[in-house]
């Protein structure tokens, strides 16, 4: 009764202790159920969705036939939220299995197969996803709705992946699938199609299946489900303005006047609205960057104010436009970034809840330290690390906060020319957070680790020989490169084209550092270590960047360059 009531009372931390205490002190009450259930509550509501989980399945003893499914069903999602797609999709496949409820082996295949989806993008998981729909259309167990569902995610998926030849081929290969698909989800495969297909620059293809959807909209069935009745009219836009690309695909006059009669046509719907992209990005792709950002300012001005769906359109059009105008600042000058600023303040102000705030407060205040504005900037990026700090981007905010702080360390010098003390030491806490809290993948690691030992190395400039001897012997420099000085082609490649950057970066300031110790074997060692590694390298795999500088530094150091790893 006492966790009940503090978890109504809205006290999560005290409703768990009691409830904890309860089964830990008397384990075979017969509370101990809803103690548990409570626990798996509270542990949903904190976003604590892997322990959410086991409380479930602890619940699931004792239980059998379709409540049992229900809570393993539960307990699948929990996996899911908490982005263990693996083992998600191993609980969805075994409950859609095993079950005897038609309805929980439905939810239980899609899930499956969102779970596949999301693991990753390859050609792998897109297989395995297509042998399950295909395994399930032959057993007959699924409904055929959920399969042509299925399809049209799988092929969405790959669609968004930019993989069209693969999704071609697997629109193939489950053509028997949605043969006999109702006309809904006839137009809808026929769409996508069509999308996929000009994606692979098939233009003259993609123009004949927007003719054949337009010509299915004009002659729907009498039993067609109301809903593609009503929408037909912003159906026809649709493939008015899919018509308006393929045209573009092969001549740019042609293809500007049809996005044009687009929105002369059809008016205030969403295909006039994506018109005004589809021309803006393509303008923008010819270098006609002023045109780009007047079409992108246009979409705004005829649209602002509207529904949900066009707002998104909005917000897409601002934030492009603000894009565009720094675009031209190599021109126009800070002009032009100050104007980008202005667009991006706008969209963060009319539209709170975008879901492109995080990436505007990230551009906001990237263009407000290219302006020298680090103040700003910070504040730009505490405010959205404040009110979004669960944010998938997050690590990106808190590196772009502590070059902030490093970028004020160097503008606030001294007449002596040394850094603000006190903004270099922020800044290498900064970095160190990063390292330590945010860096979740290599690059990033390796990224903020340089950063450090590049600002450790600054302060050491405005300390005395003793601090400052302590502090160069503090910088990860070594540390990043100890274990890169025996390191395998398989190491290197744990890292992204970012990583690698940041590893010569690291590796040349080491040859460096050693330099200016008048340490020349270990600056000689370094300084090879480029060379070395980019040999180790099979052939046709990415070489590290900056070998031409090493081998530089070790001619100018009286070493002769391998020439056998080029």
């Amino acid at each position: 009764a006492r966790a009940q009531l503090m978890y109504l009372a809205g006290n999560n931390e005290k409703a768990r202790q009691a409830a904890t205490e309860l089964l830990k002190e008397v384990p075979a009450s017969p509370l101990a159920r809803e103690a548990t259930r409570l626990l798996a509550v509270i542990a949903w509501s904190d976003g604590s969705y892997r322990l959410a989980s086991s409380y479930i399945d602890s619940l699931v003893e004792g239980k059998e036939g379709i409540p049992r499914d229900v809570l393993r069903i539960v307990s699948a999602d929990c996996l899911y939220l908490a982005h263990d797609y693996v083992l998600a999709e191993k609980a969805y496949a075994t409950i859609q299995n095993e079950t005897q409820g038609a309805d929980i082996a439905y939810t239980a295949f899609h899930q499956r197969v969102l779970s596949l989806l999301s693991s990753s993008d390859d050609f792998k998981v897109w297989t395995q996803t297509t042998e399950i729909i295909e395994q399930a259309f032959q057993n007959k167990k699924i409904d055929s709705s959920r399969l042509w569902i299925a399809t049209w995610c799988l092929l969405e998926d790959i669609r968004k992946a930019n993989q069209p030849d693969i999704a071609l081929q697997l629109f193939e290969r489950l053509n028997p699938v949605i043969t006999k698909s109702s006309i809904d989800f006839q137009l809808r495969f026929k769409w996508q199609r069509a999308l996929i297909t000009l994606a692979n620059r098939d233009n003259i293809k993609a123009a004949k299946l927007a003719d054949e959807i337009a010509a299915s909209l004009e002659r729907l069935p009498i039993d067609a489900p109301a809903d593609l009745k009503n929408n037909a009219p912003v159906l026809r836009g649709h493939i008015a303005l899919l018509k308006a690309r393929t045209a573009l695909g092969s001549s740019s006059t042609v293809g500007l006047v049809e996005l044009e009669n687009v929105r002369k046509k059809y008016g205030k719907v969403p295909a006039a609205a994506a018109s005004f992209l589809v021309e803006g990005r393509y303008l923008s792709s010819l270098g006609r960057h002023a045109e780009a950002q007047a079409r992108f300012l246009e979409l705004v001005k005829a649209f602002e104010g509207q529904d949900a769906t066009l707002n998104e359109m909005v917000e897409l059009g601002l934030y492009e436009a603000a894009e565009e105008s720094n675009q031209q600042a190599i021109e126009l000058g800070e002009t032009k970034i100050k104007e980008a600023i202005e667009l991006f303040e706008k969209l963060n102000e009319k539209y709170p809840q975008s879901a492109l705030l995080f990436r505007v407060a990230l551009r906001r205040a990237e263009l407000l330290r290219t302006l020298g504005d680090f103040d700003r900037a910070l504040l730009v990026l505490n405010s959205i690390i404040r009110t979004k700090p669960d944010h998938p981007n997050r690590n990106q905010a808190e590196m772009a906060k502590a070059d902030c702080l490093f970028g004020l360390a160097e503008l606030r010098r001294d007449r002596a020319g040394q850094l603000d003390r006190q903004k270099v030491n922020l800044a290498v806490a900064a970095y160190e957070n990063v390292s330590s809290s945010w860096a979740q993948d290599a690059d990033i690691l390796v990224e903020a680790q340089y950063k450090l030992a590049t600002t450790l190395l600054e302060r050491a400039k405005a300390e005395n020989a003793t601090d400052a001897k302590s502090t160069r012997n503090e910088t990860l420099l070594i540390k990043i490169i100890s274990n890169i000085r025996s390191t395998k082609a398989a190491t290197i490649n744990n890292y992204g084209i970012n990583g690698r950057n940041w590893i010569a970066r690291s590796i040349l300031s080491l040859g460096n550092f050693y330099e200016e110790d008048k340490d020349i074997a270990e600056a000689i060692a370094a300084y090879r270590l480029i060379p070395e590694l980019n040999r180790n390298l099979a052939s046709g795999e990415a070489r590290l960047p900056g070998q031409a500088a090493a081998e530089s530094k070790l001619a100018s150091l009286g070493a002769i360059p391998n020439k056998s790893t080029k």
